[in-house]
């Protein structure tokens, strides 16, 4: 047997050409498969870091409910409350920076800032500071900048940064130190700003905090904690969460992106499969001759199965080495594209060794059964039979068909059992549907080749007569070759389209999204809230050119500690626009109700998650 492994590895040498497709068609398999892995793992990855970037070490979070912040009264409250060991208080705010002196006519870019006690950030969470020194003091103009912003404003630790204050006017900051990435914001699109908290009230003149960051004392529990804050905090509204609150809530943000990488998986499943299968399936089917002549010197059909095994054995490991490659080089290139997904910073992808593991485990297990069915095919018949060009074509057929229902079973399975089942996967049901359809495609092939065969040939039935008709018989005749072939085209097709319809359907939804909710052709975003009574409204309707104004104040309501955003509209401005079509319900009774009070609109999305 020894002897036969060695001639197994030189044979592949020998046929460098057929070697070489091998490895490439199953290194694509495997790539597809492990990208889709690993963009999901990188997801659930960030989640979890900017869950820890957000809380740190709080056990409860309590923030404010509405416009206004929590008030010093609220904060006192909170600080006496029973239990609580550490209280941060966070003030944020949305400002623009001042425009540069050579362009004053550019529109400021938005930065968040976020006011923060120097003395109790530290004991919740750490600031990772790749270059400078932490915040010195309450009430310094210091501030800290995220080393995205840092990178897109050109500013070092050393330098200044200026931006609009409550009243408009510029205020001058000295950067001391670069936070590392986004910051300890999302949202912000990591332009964050960190300044003292006593600085930052005093120039956007507000003495409330937007959030409150709590550590639980020795001998209570995070439950007790939230509960004497409930009895103490009775002066505002609140919202009250744990780190399992905001990680849910992130999650919810990704999952409509995550049901869709799900699907995306399915099909990168079932293409990497049978495109190992198929090509692994027609090379040994392709070389029986050889294996005949095995068989005649001698070979018994144990070291026949040995010699193949061997071979697909080496063709999956190479393939496997390959398609990770490329496979981490595709999942780079699918996440350039989606830095940031919802509120979610998405950093990089996770080559994780669980995916790997399972990505090698599916390939190389499909490789291995590809070659192993027509290699037993092979050993099975007499040495004189196995020594002609090909098995009888019908036997062939239907032994190669009931190995792949066998063999893609068992994937399907694998596939199952390897996707994350965390709590922010979501779309497993539709992703199994998907792999049955295409899987029900390529059963199908058989029966409607035969069918096939005569349109597919009629464009060339005039000018090449002859050459249609042996095409057309020499598809009819080996099926089995015709039917892998073909679902290989349209197992290729149909990835193709999956993944390019996906990408242009998002392309057209994040560019709809506002032609179909803004109620008009400009919007207008300020850094406070601003009255209906100010003049603000008035003298933006007062310039020429502008036909109606629209107001929309934007907050937050809670459902069950989850946090959902909302809007509220004028609904007769949307009336008359004809913009938010709704899929249930009256439209005229919903925007009209909308301006008597008492009438909610849910965007479907919501409605379809809290039911």
């Amino acid at each position: 047997m020894g002897g036969l492994r060695s001639l197994a590895i030189r044979s592949l040498a020998a046929r460098r050409g057929r070697t070489g497709l091998s490895v490439v068609g199953i290194a694509l398999g495997i790539a597809v498969l492990y990208a889709s892995l690993a963009a999901d793992a990188g997801i659930a990855a960030s989640i979890d870091r900017t869950v820890h970037d957000l809380v740190g070490k709080a056990d409860v979070r309590v923030e404010s409910f509405g416009a206004n912040g929590l008030s010093a009264d609220s904060l006192a409250a909170i600080d006496d409350a029973p239990g609580v060991a550490v209280a941060a208080p966070a003030l944020q705010r949305r400002t623009y920076l001042v425009a540069a002196v050579d362009d004053p006519g550019a529109a400021p870019p938005p930065v968040t800032a976020l006011g923060i006690d120097p003395a109790t950030e530290g004991k919740i969470r750490d600031l990772a500071i790749t270059t400078g020194v932490g915040l010195g003091g309450t009430e310094t103009f210091e501030a800290l900048i995220s080393q995205t912003l840092a990178t897109a404003s050109g500013t070092a630790a050393g330098g200044s940064i200026t931006f609009q204050a409550g009243d408009g006017q510029p205020v001058d900051f000295t950067v001391v130190g670069i936070v590392a990435g986004d910051g300890p914001l999302v949202g912000s699109a990591g332009r964050t700003v960190i300044l003292p908290l006593r600085t930052m009230q005093r120039i956007f003149d507000d003495d409330t905090v937007s959030r409150v960051d709590i550590v639980a004392g020795e001998g209570a529990t995070p439950a007790e904690v939230a509960t004497a804050i409930g009895v103490g905090l009775t002066g505002q509204p609140y919202v009250l969460s744990s780190p399992a609150d905001v990680a849910a809530s992130l999650r919810s943000s990704t999952a409509d992106f995550r049901s869709t990488t799900a699907l995306i998986a399915a099909v990168a499943l079932f293409v990497g499969a049978f495109l190992i299968f198929n090509t692994l399936s027609m090379t040994v089917s392709e070389r029986v001759r050889e294996l005949g002549l095995l068989r005649a010197a001698g070979a018994t059909r144990s070291q026949l199965v040995g010699f193949v095994a061997v071979q697909a054995f080496v063709l999956g490991i190479l393939g496997s080495l390959v398609g990770l490659v490329a496979g981490f080089v595709l999942a780079e290139l699918m996440a350039a594209d989606l830095r940031t997904i919802a509120s979610i910073p998405f950093e990089r992808v996770d080559p994780s060794l669980s995916s790997i593991v399972a990505v090698v485990a599916i390939g190389l297990g499909v490789t291995i059964a590809a070659a192993i069915e027509p290699a037993r095919r092979a050993g099975s018949i007499p040495p004189v039979e196995a020594l002609r060009d090909r098995l009888d074509p019908t036997t062939a057929r239907r032994a190669r068909l009931r190995w792949l229902v066998g063999v893609f079973v068992v994937v399907g399975i694998a596939g199952l059992v390897a996707w994350p089942h965390d709590p922010g996967t979501t779309g497993l049901a539709r992703s199994g549907l998907i792999y049955l359809v295409l899987f029900a495609a390529v059963l199908a092939a058989p029966l409607v080749v035969g069918a096939l065969g005569p349109l597919a040939g009629l464009p060339f039935r005039t000018v090449l007569r002859l050459e249609e008709r042996l095409a057309r018989a020499s598809i009819v005749r080996d099926r089995s070759r015709t039917t892998l072939t073909v679902g290989a085209l349209a197992i290729g097709l149909a990835m193709v389209v999956a993944v390019g319809g996906v990408a242009h359907q998002s392309r057209l939804a994040a560019t709809a999204w506002l032609e179909a909710v803004i109620p008009g052709d400009e919007l207008l975003t300020s850094i406070r809230p601003i009255a209906l009574d100010e003049d603000v409204i008035a003298d933006l309707a007062a310039i020429d050119g502008v036909r109606r104004v629209s107001p929309i104040a934007i907050f937050e309501v809670a459902r069950d500690g989850v946090r959902i955003d909302a809007a509220a509209v004028e609904g007769s401005d949307f009336l008359d626009d004809g913009r938010l079509v709704m899929v249930d319900g009256d439209r005229l009774a919903a925007l009209q109700g909308l301006d008597a009070g008492g009438v909610a609109i849910l965007p479907r999305s919501v409605a379809a998650r809290t039911g």
